[in-house]
């Protein structure tokens, strides 16, 4: 072939690489939607992490003559691009998923179309589109008054079981909760155990504070004050930290934050509330009652927190038909709140308690087995 051919022909290719990318317009309909958090990561067998960073899925309409995509990504609308992705959004693709985004900053992305033949071209390229998240996260705890120690007594012999409750077998030295299903999970030790129709059944991990919600799924908290919630199989963990934690039977769920103020799960974060406490427990219409470090008892209305008059209190238990037990401070002595009055229950002693459904409780004594009774 002579040169002048091969001249000729180059010539016509360029021709019709220059149409091809003529014919391509900026894409149209780029657009982003919600940011969401990254989902956690196992790293390592058992082990789940929250990631703080977040992701965006983008999407556009096709271009005429594209058979490619280039999704850019710049700290600057100058565009000094950090990031392609022109391989993960390939071919007639018309979406792309971008993730591992610094929580708080501002990106800015733009689309090209690609031509890839015969020659790899770019088009037209869309203006920058900002896109900013904040993943959200249980407020960093300010410094706070060091709650006054309240001193728990020493735990001393008491035989036998109290008319009208059952022994059990097992023995909950740290805490119990029970679901408005009737799961009943218990922590002895630190170990995190579910009581299944066989007996106890522990479980991976371990906690000092825990509440089942409506469903028999267990939230814990565990000594370093994080938050984990049971997903079949392990714990997932979620934001924030805390002291203790409730759920209600309508699903509410709300923690004592490690800076002793109470807050709301919302979905994906937590609603800081007003007030300060050591122990909540939720009612079935989602409100909190809470005890506070002088052991006084307070419950939420929804916009404002009213003291029940009563015995100081270390510790407290709503129950999914609104029945509410407490434990006495300084003391083992159990009452129950008769809708005006606190009730001391006789011959009971608790170190720990929970409200299940129907009336029904679990304590575990005020001995040095814990050894659980239920009514």
């Amino acid at each position: 072939m002579s040169r002048q051919r091969l001249v000729a022909l180059a010539f016509c290719a360029s021709l019709i690489s220059a149409s091809a990318v003529a014919q391509m317009t900026v894409p149209t309909n780029f657009r982003a939607g919600a940011p969401q958090q990254d989902p956690p990561y196992q790293s390592s067998p058992g082990v789940y992490v929250t990631p703080t960073t977040w992701r965006v899925t983008f999407s556009w309409s096709p271009v005429a003559g594209a058979d490619n995509y280039s999704l850019e990504v710049s700290t600057t609308t100058s565009f000094p691009t950090i990031g392609k992705s022109s391989t993960q959004a390939a071919g007639t693709a018309t979406s792309q998923l971008w993730g591992g985004l610094t929580s708080g900053v501002t990106y800015y992305f733009r689309l090209c179309a690609i031509d890839r033949i015969p020659t790899y071209e770019f088009g037209p390229c869309t203006n920058p589109l900002p896109v900013t998240y904040t993943v959200p996260v249980a407020p960093t705890p300010t410094p706070s008054p060091i709650p006054i120690a309240t001193a728990v007594p020493t735990l001393t012999p008491t035989p036998g079981v109290p008319s009208g409750w059952t022994a059990t077998s097992y023995t909950a030295t740290t805490d119990i909760a029970v679901g408005s299903n009737g799961a009943v999970w218990f922590i002895n030790g630190g170990t995190i155990s579910r009581l299944t129709a066989t007996g106890p059944q522990a479980v991976t991990g371990s906690g000092i504070r825990i509440a089942v919600d409506p469903n028999g799924v267990p939230w814990v908290v565990n000594l370093s004050k994080g938050i984990y919630r049971w997903n079949g199989s392990g714990w997932q963990p979620m934001p924030g930290s805390a002291n203790d934690i409730g759920i209600g039977a309508n699903g509410a769920v709300w923690i004592i934050g490690s800076d002793m103020i109470p807050y709301s799960w919302n979905g994906s974060g937590w609603v800081k509330g007003t007030g300060a406490g050591l122990r909540i427990s939720v009612g079935p219409d989602g409100n909190p009652w809470l005890v506070n470090n002088a052991g006084a008892i307070y419950k939420w209305s929804g916009t404002a927190w009213s003291q029940i008059p009563g015995p100081a209190a270390r510790d407290i238990s709503v129950g999914p038909d609104g029945t509410v037990y407490i434990m006495m401070n300084g003391g083992f002595s159990f009452y129950r709140w008769s809708g005006s009055a606190w009730i001391q229950e006789p011959g009971v002693t608790a170190a720990t308690v929970a409200a299940g459904p129907g009336l029904h409780a679990w304590v575990a004594q005020g001995n040095t087995t814990a050894s659980v009774i239920t009514r």
